[in-house]
């Protein structure tokens, strides 16, 4: 489950991908001062990836996320 909110609305693209950089899940959402999304993510081996969040005006957050 991934929640964020933003100082002010804007569009985000959002980015699981596995260690070596290889995409796994991609989705744009447009127009959000709030984020409430559940990604899943079945298909995938367990293992460490990262999410990234890349705003319209260029603001990125990566977190470490666990499949088990």
């Amino acid at each position: 489950m991934i929640n964020a909110s933003f100082a002010k609305r804007c569009n985000l693209e959002i980015n699981v991908m596995d260690l070596q950089g290889r995409s796994i899940y991609s989705e744009n959402v447009s127009d959000v001062s709030v984020l409430t999304k559940n990604v899943v993510l079945n298909d995938v081996t367990q293992g460490i990836y990262l999410l990234k969040l890349t705003s319209d005006s260029g603001k990125v957050l990566t977190k470490k996320i666990v499949v088990d």
